[in-house]
């Protein structure tokens, strides 16, 4: 015995020492009792015992053994045993012992351990046996070899591998009853770089050699172990194992770990660093300037403000500085080295009980296992038919090496399972609060655990030496014993049940930053199983799941469930974007693993209510503890609740598995997987997989032994559907999704995580051992598939109009969109592809992976979308000066919604952002509609190519998850389905009326039959879609009905809206800019934070660096370029010529969009890719004016209603080009067609239904509903819009297409060759048929709804002209170290912010204010942050070097005809005005000058009376027949040039007018009520008026007044003719129009306009507005800081000069015109010829109202106006008026008699007047139908703003009363008029009349506005 325990090292004689030592002389190690009878008690103690373990030394025990037992046997044979007789009773024998402590030395082949046992405790009886131990430490030899830090130590260093606590065992002798095993606490540890599998396969093949030398010594002979044989299942005895705590553990590399503890530490203290070098800066710079000007030093950091005071030097100060910085590393790191090591001693002194342990490192672990463990009595369980079910149809009569049944019970009262110190753990389930022994989670599973037979081949001999027996022997060859090990698998089948029945939510957690040490985890766990000795390529860990674990688990929660995604690729960052997001499942969740179900998904989460949400984690506490990372998830809250599905939720994860063929059995395919065309998705059952060892000296090559059932693609899918509940279908509670900007941030950010940025190369070198790399997820995962499908989904996206008027107001505006959908579903398809890109060598190309979504549905079903604006009080931010003034009225008033909000869209989650939540009061919240549609869907296809190769992939058509693609049905389907509704409807509608007894208004009957044959038609159409516009030539129906799925089957991405409502009111145009406004500014806030912001700006910067050789040259070039601008701009000026246009302007019509041709113009060299179609289905556009400052009259609806809407977006590709992405992409041709164009008016006040036109009102085309009146017909438009690539390079490709195809298509295609932009449009015909009632809804609409001017943004562009005229923004490096210095400003605010609220939660008003101030800090920067880059923005749009970066545009547009029908009350034609042949060109050059050309074909204008004397109102005169637009059949021909600006005035080069000769007919009669068609209250004004002149007889005189009128008269004949900034200006005196008014006082508008305002400074920093601050930005400016105020000025004074304009050559030719009219009763001319002069002035520099002003005069009286128009050039005043007067003849009324009643005091007009010197002292008027005194005009800026219908003067219905003085009412008096009443004239003498007329028509050739207004004015007489 002793031998067998000694080792080499004991001496000779061991007995030597026990006989010297007087100490053990008294010491026994065994001692017998006799306690008598059949009793016997054995007591053994010992203070220490040595024990080795190793083959050998067992050997040669065995045969000590069996040489005893054979000399035993010998002795006995020899005598007869003699036995008393009392010895036959049974000896009862009792066994006590103690070792206080046992070393044990264990040796398993090549792998050593060492043990300690401490206090064994045995006791043995025939009742029962036990054992018990104080502690068992077990230590492994750990190679610290590869270790940098101890790398010159050879020997390897001893790790703690276990340590077990206070164990009991116990068990009966004869094993009948179960085995007890009690443990305090259990630890193991696996060592890092410790390979367990070594040692668990070394511990196996010396258990099975010690059993085959068992054998060897039983049989005294020697042989070789057998092969392995099936064996039948073993039996497990009863096993029950109780621990307090048990810890698994495997250990980090203490390099790396080192390593990130350091990085940790280093980047708070480099922050703290950089923080403190600022204020030394900041200290430095004060020093340095002295009591010198702040503005002659720059300031480095306006954070921080210090004096120039100072006790120490610089340079001491910068010794001190640097031993500050290296005490503060040293202080950190010390203080977290031991916050570290206190946090892991109470972990272990948690785990290890009262007993104190040390650690041998104090490093964290790489994984902790926390857990109370308990396990049941094991049961034995029936295995064929359960491994025949479980194991996927395994054969019964399978043979097994190893089969092990059992049933297993675990039940836990906590787990945990985390990763290093990382705050958040993998799994976390708490223990019970109510009862803390109580299971929060049970197990309980039949497990089989079965290792099947194999073939010979399948087993591997293993070597096993046998040591330690040639002791003393002459040494010879060693002793090895050859031990079988199979290779076969070992396989696990199980249905386990889990139950969590903890009280508190369970707690999952994942992220990006976790992957590195769950890689090292992957490597630990493949280090704890044996390396297959098969030379197979490894599988990957899906495939060796399904190989190994057949399993299918169901798991049930009594609470809440949690996955926590994180977010950020650092760990330990729990704020911010480090939250991440977290699914939440509420409501007895419930998982089931590995389970058959329809959708073939292998995880399915089920709960009654599933939410995604944003964390909020505490912060982990010092204290530390076993749960310590468990307490961090537990106290979870969220901040903000992204989506919350209800009624029932299902979250699914599929895969499925795809292979394909191998070289050896397919010889068509070649490549690797990818390239690859067999495609298989079944594959070899589990059970016939077989592992085998080959002869190395066998050829191997193709050996692969899982073949068939290896996987080299996943199929992933996801799915999330709701409303599951039995019942919910039918009214399921909603869900809803709550989308805003900074979640979406959020999300971006967590969605960026899934790049690049992490898959660099990581241990490589001789450091590391060399594995063959594993299988990898990502790069085998072949499609992602999504699948989602919500009923009744509230989609709300908002945001926070954060504005200085909400500060001064004290409230928070949120504005954003709601929608309510009753179906929503998607299925999305990402799938793996190889793109051909540009390599990073010049000249060579890579081919790039990437997982691009290439098919994808979305539905959402009865969509209603509403803008939506919350005003929440927060009378808090009062407190805080933002600033001293800001502008007034610069936002934009919406008015309130007098409707309630119902309760169903009032949900407090969607005013949450990520960083404010509101009060508990409810906001002042407001709902409008902005659009219904019944059914909105998108498409997407991928789809294949052959001419482009650039991408490439095999996948998209398998069927891998339950896909919704192509299960909708089509789109005559759906109008089907709508029309079936309506038919529903229209029946409800007529029952419900007829039960009523209500009188049926319109025909339903007929409506229900209408609608019934459109299904039919709809019907034929679906079954033969391509006949159905061949056979829809005589149909009822328009072409645009039909509708076929050709059209849109070879576009990527189609887009079907059916029947849109869109709803546009004055509220929702102004809610819906606030939205834009607030989604521009939050983008340009996050590209003005990123740093690529910066780095552009100085890229920039060093462009225009290298572009200039030195600084005079730099100069003598800009001075060489103004030079040459200005010597163009004179050149211009002088040659006065016609301009000629960059490209050959065409006029051609766009064509047919069923026929369009997206290559026209091109023929080789390119590919063409159909990108885009959208499909509108009777989309209608409701526009409602509802102005709240306007009268009830002033509100009108108009409803725009085409059949159909098209958009076709054609990508045209570079064929040589294909991969690369910028230079391949040629241009976008895009098309537009709108078909059966309609346009309604309600017939009444009421809006019908939602103010939508249903369906049959559309169908009828005869328009016979009583509803709606059709104000449009039916009409068609077309447009066309190529747009090209400005970032490619130009190539031959352009200029090749065009020349080959210049001559074909007669320069149609010209803007091809030269890379401009081309837009046409084409409307066919256009008519409107409109009442008065019409006419004033359009205009009230045009006025008060189209014509919007955002007030915010003109404010914001007034402050940019401001801050640019300032400011050089020119200067791009001052503008990157300016932008870059601010980032970082905003960047520690917003730091500072989130300290804050971290540290302060409570809710105190103090509290909340310093939060607030933080607020408006951030505010502030981020305004002006904003400001600085919208001014380089504007300053480089502005400035000539970048010009040539603009695109070119052309722009045409053409209408066949245009007309107006005014129809009377009575729906007659009033008038017609018809304008055809339209054409309208517009260029815009790259020079920012543009051309522009209007011609006109013909243009008539109709009266539709049956009695009128002249059917033609405006014709052509086809006289004189030499006339150039005559010849051209041409009624109108315009052109004019805008060249760029020059010192921001822009240039009119050239403006030319041409008209045909004119036939201008009049009628009064028709002229009146045309005026009473556009102003309807003309019509009861003229009524009541002319009652009133029939008691008053009106009378004329110089010395009468006209009455007052608050519209023109009274207030503007006070009023100044111009209100502009030039008011104070002298008149000249010359009478040309030749001499400039290009001067302008601009010192008074610089003192009229408002001061800029000035920030109020608060807290930390002071940051007043950008352009007050000059030491803001620290950029260039004109003048120094004493020139503060007089720089204001000149920046006004230029922004006031960039409004003049510069005419080069303004030219009006002659007019012909023969002028016809008459007045009934009153007077007739006819066929007067008026030929006008040729209007023409060169290089004048006005504004244009100064423009405006050289036609009116100073003097507004009649005086004033007559003078005008003798100086007027335009008009021969004496020519026209002798020609005016040839041709009219007077005719006496005959109901006038001869002699007048009327004074004769009225002849005074005439005198003075009877000779044509007098008629040429008074100036003449231009106007054909002028009436009143024209010092009654009012100036031009009286109608600004005025609604087209709006009637100029008040409406007086009831007659003046007489004056109390006696004298008669004061009537307005007029001049005679041509339109004026003839009754009422008919009393006055005829050569009274006709002296007027002619003092009258001599003067009409004033071309102003205020002659047009008289004249509104006399035709409404």
């Amino acid at each position: 015995m002793r031998a067998a325990a000694a080792d080499k090292f004991s001496m000779d004689d061991p007995r030597i020492t026990e006989r010297d030592s007087p100490l053990l002389a008294s010491k026994q190690l065994l001692t017998p009792q006799d306690s008598g009878g059949s009793a016997c008690d054995v007591t053994f103690s010992a203070e220490d015992a040595l024990t080795h373990f190793e083959l050998g030394l067992i050997y040669s025990a065995l045969l000590a053994l069996q040489t005893i037992q054979t000399l035993q046997q010998c002795a006995t044979s020899s005598r007869t045993p003699k036995f008393p007789s009392d010895f036959t009773r049974q000896t009862m024998v009792n066994v006590h012992g103690t070792l206080k402590a046992t070393r044990i030395r264990l040796r398993f082949m090549d792998e050593t351990a060492i043990a300690r046992v401490n206090y064994l405790n045995v006791t043995f009886t025939p009742h029962e046996a036990r054992c018990s131990i104080n502690s068992l430490l077990v230590w492994v030899p750990v190679n610290r070899g590869r270790s940098i830090v101890e790398v010159s130590e050879p020997d390897a260093t001893w790790e703690e591998f276990g340590r077990l606590h206070r164990c009991t065992l116990s068990l009966a002798p004869s094993l009948q009853g179960p085995i007890l095993v009690d443990s305090d606490s259990l630890r193991i540890r696996i060592p890092s770089g410790y390979v367990f599998a070594e040692l668990q396969l070394a511990v196996v093949v010396t258990i099975k050699a010690i059993r085959h030398l068992v054998h060897t010594v039983q049989n005294a002979k020697f042989s070789p172990i057998l092969a392995p044989e099936g064996e039948s299942a073993m039996l497990v005895p009863d096993l029950a194992f109780t621990c307090r705590m048990f810890c698994f553990e495997a250990a980090d590399d203490s390099f790396e770990s080192q390593l990130g503890f350091n990085f940790r530490i280093g980047l708070a203290a480099a922050k703290a660093r950089l923080h403190r070098e600022e204020a030394f800066d900041a200290k430095v710079t004060a020093i340095i300037s002295g009591n010198e000007a702040t503005s002659s030093t720059p300031i480095v950091n306006r954070d921080y403000q210090f004096g120039g005071e100072h006790s120490v030097s610089v340079q001491d100060a910068r010794e001190r500085l640097n031993l500050a910085h290296s005490l503060d590393w040293i202080t950190r790191h010390r203080q977290y080295i031991r916050e570290r090591v206190a946090r892991e001693d109470l972990f272990y002194r948690e785990l290890h009980g009262a007993i104190p342990l040390k650690r041998p490192t104090k490093l964290p672990n790489l994984v902790k296992l926390a857990k109370t463990l308990r396990i049941p009595p094991l049961l034995r369980i029936t295995l064929s038919s359960f491994l025949h079910e479980q194991g996927g149809g395994i054969p019964y009569e399978t043979c097994y090496s190893l089969l092990i049944p059992m049933h297993l019970n675990i039940s836990l009262t906590a787990a945990q399972v985390s990763i290093r110190d990382y705050p958040l753990p993998l799994l976390y389930i708490p223990s019970r609060p109510s009862d803390c022994r109580s299971p929060s989670l049970i197990f309980d599973s039949d497990l089989v655990v079965a290792e099947a037979m194999g073939p010979p081949q399948s087993v591997d001999w293993i070597p096993c030496p046998v040591a330690g027996i040639e002791d003393g022997f002459t040494p010879s060859h060693p002793f090895i014993v050859r031990v079988p090990k199979t290779l076969m698998p070992v396989k696990t089948y199980a249905r386990p049940l889990i139950s969590v029945l903890t009280d508190l939510p369970t707690a999952f957690a994942w992220g990006v930053s976790y992957s590195p040490a769950i890689q090292d985890i992957v490597r630990f766990l493949d280090s704890l199983t044996p390396e297959t000795r098969d030379r197979s390529p490894h599988l990957g860990f899906w495939d060796k799941l399904r190989l190994i674990f057949h399993w299918t688990i169901e798991i049930s929660f009594k609470e809440e469930v949690r996955l926590y995604i994180k977010g950020n690729r650092n760990p330990y960052i729990l704020d911010r974007d480090g939250a991440g997001f977290a699914l939440c499942w509420q409501g007895e969740p419930q998982i089931s693993i590995g389970a058959r179900n329809k959708d073939r998904e292998l995880v399915q989460v089920t709960s009654d209510s599933m939410s995604i949400i944003i964390p909020k984690f505490e912060a982990l506490s010092g204290s530390g503890g076993i749960y310590a990372q468990g307490h961090v998830v537990a106290r979870c809250d969220w901040v903000k609740m992204c989506a919350n599905l209800c009624s029932g939720v299902r979250f699914g994860v599929g895969t499925i598995f795809e292979r394909t063929c191998s070289r050896l059995e397919c010889s068509k395919c070649t490549g690797g997987p990818f390239d690859r065309g067999c495609r298989y998705f079944n594959f070899r059952p589990h059970h016939t997989v077989q592992l085998v060892k080959l002869d190395p000296s066998e050829p191997q090559i193709g050996h692969d032994s899982y073949h068939g059932f290896r996987s080299n693609f996943i199929h992933l899918s996801i799915s999330v559907t709701s409303a599951l509940r039995p019942g919910s279908t039918s009214d399921p509670q909603p869900s809803s999704f709550h989308l805003t900007p900074k979640a979406f941030s959020s999300f971006w950010s967590w969605w960026g995580l899934f790049d690049n940025g992490l898959s660099l190369p990581i241990r490589q070198g001789s450091l590391y051992t060399r594995k063959p790399p594993s299988p990898k997820f990502a790069r085998h995962l072949a499609t992602l598939k999504y699948r989602i499908s919500i009923p009744e989904l509230f989609i709300t996206h908002v945001y926070i109009d954060d504005s200085r008027e909400s500060w001064e107001d004290g409230i928070t505006t949120i504005v954003g969109l709601k929608a309510k959908v009753s179906h929503f579903q998607a299925d999305m398809h990402q799938r793996d592809q190889e793109t051909v890109a540009p390599g990073k060598v010049p000249d060579s190309i890579q081919v790039v992976r990437h997982k691009p979504f290439y098919a994808a549905e979305v539905v959402l079903k009865n969509v209603d979308l509403r803008a939506m604006l919350a005003v929440f009080p927060e009378p808090l931010k009062q407190s805080v000066p933002l600033s001293a003034h800001s502008p007034n009225g610069s936002r934009n008033q919406v008015p309130s919604s007098c409707s309630t909000v119902s309760p169903s869209w009032l949900n407090n989650d969607d005013f949450v952002e990520t960083d404010w939540s509101p009060a508990y009061n409810l906001p002042e919240l407001q709902l409008f509609p902005v659009l219904s549609c019944p059914k909105v869907t998108y498409l997407k296809k991928n789809l294949h190519v052959a001419d482009i190769q650039a991408e490439n992939s095999k996948f998209g058509d398998e069927d891998t998850h339950t896909c919704l693609l192509g299960s909708e049905p089509s789109v005559p389907q759906v109008e089907i389905s709508l029309a079936e509704r309506r038919i529903l409807k229209l029946r409800h509608m007529a029952e419900e009326e007829a039960m009523a007894g209500q009188h049926v208004q319109y025909p339903l009957d007929k409506m229900v039959t209408l609608l019934q044959n459109y299904i039919s038609h709809l019907e034929g159409v679906d079954q033969c879609p391509e006949d159905a516009r061949k056979s829809n030539v005589d149909s009822y129906y328009m072409p645009a009905e039909m509708v076929s799925a050709n059209e849109w089957a070879d576009f990527e991405n189609v887009y079907q809206v059916h029947s849109p409502n869109l709803f546009m009111c004055n509220a929702v145009r102004d809610v819906l800019m606030q939205y834009y406004n607030c989604s521009r500014a939050r983008r340009g806030y996050e590209y003005h934070m990123a740093t690529r912001a910066v780095k552009f700006i100085r890229e920039q910067a060093e462009a225009m660096v290298s572009q200039a050789t030195s600084p005079a040259t730099e100069k003598s070039k800009a001075s060489a370029g103004a030079a040459q601008v200005a010597a163009s701009a004179l050149r211009r000026m002088l040659a006065g010529g016609r301009g000629s246009t960059s490209i050959d302007i065409q006029t051609n019509a766009v064509s047919d969009p069923a026929d369009v041709k997206p290559l026209e113009g091109w023929e080789e060299g390119v590919i063409l890719r159909k990108r885009h179609f959208c499909l509108l289905l009777k989309p209608q556009i409701i526009l409602r004016s509802e102005d709240s400052l306007a009268d009830a009259n002033a509100e009108g609806v108009v409803i725009l209603a085409p059949v159909q809407a098209k958009l076709q977006v054609f990508k045209i590709m570079d064929a040589s080009n294909l991969e690369d992405p910028v230079s391949g992409h040629i241009m976008h041709r895009n098309y537009m067609s709108l078909d059966g164009l309609q346009t309604f008016c309600p017939a009444d006040s009421d809006p019908y239904d939602n103010g939508s036109v249903p369906l049959e009102v559309l169908l009828d085309y005869r328009c016979e509903s009583v509803s709606f009146d059709r104000i449009v017909p039916q009409t068609n438009a077309n447009c066309q819009y190529d747009r090209f690539n400005r970032l490619r390079l130009r190539n031959s490709i352009a200029s090749a297409a065009y020349s080959r195809t210049k001559q074909m298509h007669g320069g149609r295609q010209a803007h091809l060759h030269n890379d401009t932009d081309l837009v046409q449009v084409h409307v066919p015909r256009f008519t409107v048929s409109a009442n008065d009632r019409h006419f004033q809804s359009i205009s009230n609409i045009i006025a008060h709804l189209v014509l919007f001017s955002d007030v915010a943004h003109k404010a914001r562009l007034e402050k940019l002209e401001t801050l640019l005229f300032a400011y050089d923004f020119t200067d791009l490096r001052s503008a990157a170290t300016v932008v870059s210095d601010l980032q970082t400003r905003l960047r520690t605010v917003l730091e500072t912010r989130d300290d804050v609220g971290r540290q302060l939660r409570d809710d105190r008003p103090q509290t909340k204010l310093q939060t607030l101030k933080l607020e408006a800090h951030t505010f502030l920067l981020v305004e002006e942050l904003n400001l600085i880059f919208d001014a380089i923005r504007l300053a480089q749009s502005r400035t000539d070097g970048y010009s040539d970066q603009k695109s070119a545009l052309l722009l045409q547009a053409s209408s066949s005809e245009i007309s107006w029908k005014m129809l009377d009350e009575n729906r007659d034609l009033l008038a017609k005005l018809a304008v055809r042949n339209i054409d309208f060109s517009w260029l815009s050059k790259q020079d920012s000058s543009t051309a522009n050309r209007l011609t006109v074909g013909d243009l008539q204008a109709f009266d539709g009376s049956p009695s009128a004397v002249w059917t033609e109102i405006v014709s052509k005169y086809e006289e004189p027949s030499n006339h150039p637009l005559y010849k051209r059949d041409l009624f109108l021909t315009a052109d004019w040039m805008v060249l760029a600006p020059v010192g921001g005035i822009t240039i009119y080069e050239k403006f030319q007018l041409d008209f045909h000769p004119i036939r201008l007919q009049l009628d009064a009669r028709l002229g009146q009520r045309i005026m009473e068609y556009v102003w309807p209250a003309r019509r009861g004004r003229n009524r009541a008026h002319t009652q009133s002149t029939a008691d008053f007889p009106e009378l004329h005189g110089p010395s009468e007044q006209p009455p007052s009128r608050s519209s023109l008269e009274s207030a503007l004949l006070l009023q100044k003719p111009r209100g502009s900034l030039d008011s104070n200006r002298l008149t000249p005196n010359s009478t040309k129009l030749g001499s400039s008014r290009s001067f302008t006082d601009l010192r008074s508008a610089a003192a009229e306009s408002t001061k800029t305002p000035i920030e109020t400074p608060f807290g930390r920093t002071t940051t007043p507005d950008p352009y007050v601050n000059e030491d803001t930005w620290g950029l260039k400016k004109a003048n120094r800081e004493d020139q503060a105020e007089k720089e204001k000025d000149d920046a006004v004074e230029m922004k006031t000069r960039s409004s003049q304009k510069t005419f080069v050559l303004v030219r009006i030719s002659s007019i012909e015109l023969l002028l016809s009219m008459m007045k009934a009763e009153s007077f007739e001319c006819r066929d007067a010829k008026i030929r006008t002069h040729t209007l023409e002035f060169r290089n004048q520099t006005w504004s244009f109202e100064e423009l405006v002003d050289q036609f009116i005069p100073n003097d507004l009286t009649w005086r004033g106006w007559v003078r005008m128009a003798f100086h007027q050039p335009l008009v021969p005043v004496l020519p026209v008026a002798r020609e005016l007067f040839s041709k009219t003849k007077l005719i006496q009324s005959k109901n006038t008699s001869q002699s007048d009643s009327r004074p004769s005091s009225k002849t005074f007009i005439l005198r003075g007047r009877k000779t044509d010197s007098t008629i040429r002292a008074h100036a003449p008027r231009r106007s054909s139908s002028s009436g009143g005194i024209p010092g009654t005009f009012a100036p031009s800026n009286s109608l600004i703003g005025a609604t087209l219908v709006d009637e100029p003067e008040t409406t007086e219905l009831d007659p003046p009363a007489h004056d109390p003085s006696g004298k008669r009412p004061q009537l307005r008096p007029r001049l005679l008029s041509m339109f004026a009443r003839g009754k009422s004239e008919a009393r006055r003498p005829p050569s009274v009349r006709l002296s007027l007329f002619v003092s009258h028509t001599a003067s009409t050739q004033i071309p102003s506005q205020g002659a047009h207004r008289s004249s509104g004015d006399s035709l409404s007489q």
